[in-house]
């Protein structure tokens, strides 16, 4: 799921639940959930923070479709952090390259 409309359909999928029933959890309307579904908007950070809290979906999830509250990923994170600007320059060249980002 390489978008975020995908994994908030999937999300909802999970919960057998309609766009309406959805929308109506975090205070929008099926109109605005059905956009975002289908990546035509994105939602605000409040609105991203009713998803999640309606949900339970991480936001790291949510957003890139990858969980970083995992080992792996915190030892990632610090060890990108740990590169000079240029190299994680090339390195998201690289990852955007590699999968069409």
């Amino acid at each position: 799921m390489n978008t975020f409309g995908k994994r908030l359909r999937y999300t909802r999928k999970g919960f057998r639940r309609t766009q309406s029933q959805m929308a109506r959890r975090v205070n929008r309307n099926p109109t605005q959930w059905s956009r975002w579904e289908r990546d035509k908007t994105t939602p605000s950070m409040d609105e991203l923070i009713a998803v999640h809290k309606a949900t339970g979906a991480s936001l790291d999830w949510l957003l890139l479709g990858v969980d970083m509250g995992s080992s792996v990923h915190q030892r990632l994170l610090f060890l990108l952090l740990k590169l000079p600007d240029r190299e994680v320059v090339k390195l998201v060249e690289w990852l955007e390259v590699r999968f069409s980002l």
